[in-house]
């Protein structure tokens, strides 16, 4: 039953929407009048049932659940627990319990523990049921504006840390399309011919795949990197290798470079250009590596690509530089933890790398013996059929 509390008004500045889902049909017309006096406007449900329907229904707008424990088939605790399950996208709505006399304490525990924001004890003090109501209301609308400010400062944060990495990809390709065209211009200025298996030719087709290269990464400044961009295609893992080692030929200088290729039938489900990205990195993280140990005349990178786990493939970049400071292999990269930061280094590209390969269902990792014992970084890509021969795309020469 409901009982009558002394008169008491509220502002109508906001008309609110309660569901009350009750089995019982003398409570739900008495409900109604104490709720409409309060300006609220009021839906009734006879069940759970009744009542799911009302929320999925997307003209309903429903502020504020009122529910009864006790109904037939499903009680409330079934509806809140239906509601709090995210698939239901129904967890927003504060919802107020209904019991006849204080649950005791395994079921009060029950219901906050599946969400409920507040228990209403039968016999019902008007008064005390329209203030609990609006403070429920007023809670969530603060609890909701908090979280949606959390969520908007980790989207900037994100979008920051998205923005920095695809710089920090940027400059290296930039970088790379400075000194092969260097090289390029040189060839020219000695009046060298373009032919194939020239300097001048090798240095204009490391640009023209760099260009290419950088065209697609720029793409990634549009939207955050998620498995949603990736598309994953059959690949060509020597393919993919040659296009690298072709592309940063002319940055690893005198460094000796070994590839120990694949078989044939050693081909990958990934995206091409993201791969091309991720060993980019791997090859000139090994060069730093190198260049602090002071091995400029004497550093060895080796690719090798073998099986890894259960229908796996790894590509691993080996180098003989400065290594990590223990023995240890490291599968977890956070953004802007380095160990370049005295070079200058902002902790970015493996970061970048470790999102990349798992948004292509893969995963990369940096394994090293300790300091001054080289380094191995491998990519881990799901093994696939032989790629079909791509066409010519006008789309990858173009920016969005």
């Amino acid at each position: 039953m409901v009982a009558s509390g002394s008169e008491i008004s509220f502002s109508a500045e906001a008309r609110h929407t309660v569901l009350v889902a009750d089995d019982n049909e003398d409570n739900l017309p008495l409900l109604r009048a104490i709720l409409e006096s309060a300006s609220f406007i009021v839906r009734t449900a006879a069940s759970v049932a009744e009542s799911k329907k009302i929320l999925l229904n997307p003209t309903a707008s429903v502020d504020l659940v009122l529910s009864d424990i006790s109904m037939p088939v499903e009680t409330g605790f079934d509806l809140l627990e239906w509601m709090r399950h995210p698939e239901n996208h129904q967890d927003h709505i504060p919802v107020l319990l209904i019991t006849a006399a204080l649950p005791e304490d395994e079921n009060r525990i029950k219901g906050l523990s599946l969400g409920a924001v507040d228990y209403i004890v039968r016999p019902i003090n008007n008064q005390e049921l329209i203030l609990r109501i609006r403070n429920a209301l007023t809670h969530y609308k603060q609890f909701r504006a908090l979280r949606d400010t959390l969520e908007s400062s980790q989207d900037m944060a994100m979008t920051g840390r998205v923005l920095a990495a695809a710089n920090h990809e940027i400059r290296n390709i930039v970088t790379l399309i400075r000194i092969t065209g260097d090289q390029a211009l040189a060839a020219a200025e000695r009046g060298q011919d373009m032919k194939p298996g020239t300097t001048g030719h090798q240095a204009l087709s490391s640009l023209s795949q760099m260009t290419a290269l950088l065209t697609k990464i720029s793409r990634d400044l549009n939207t955050h990197i998620s498995a949603e961009q990736i598309r994953t295609t059959p690949c060509d893992v020597n393919a993919l290798i040659d296009e690298v080692v072709n592309i940063t030929r002319l940055k690893i200088g005198s460094v000796a470079l070994e590839f120990t290729r694949g078989d044939a039938s050693q081909c990958v489900l990934a995206d091409p250009t993201r791969v091309k990205q991720i060993l980019v990195n791997f090859f000139l993280n090994a060069l730093d590596a190198i260049n602090e140990k002071g091995l400029a005349t004497q550093g060895r990178i080796s690719i090798r690509v073998t099986e890894g786990a259960k229908d796996k493939i790894q590509i691993r970049v080996e180098d003989n530089g400065i290594g990590l400071i223990k023995q240890e292999v490291r599968t977890d990269f956070e953004a802007f933890k380095t160990t370049k930061a005295i070079r200058g280094g902002k902790g970015l590209g493996l970061w970048l790398c470790s999102r990349l390969a798992c948004a292509m269902g893969g995963r990369i990792a940096l394994e090293s013996k300790g300091a001054g014992m080289g380094a191995t970084a491998f990519i881990e890509l799901k093994h696939s059929a032989a790629p079909v021969k791509d066409s010519f795309n006008i789309s990858d020469y173009l920016i969005d």
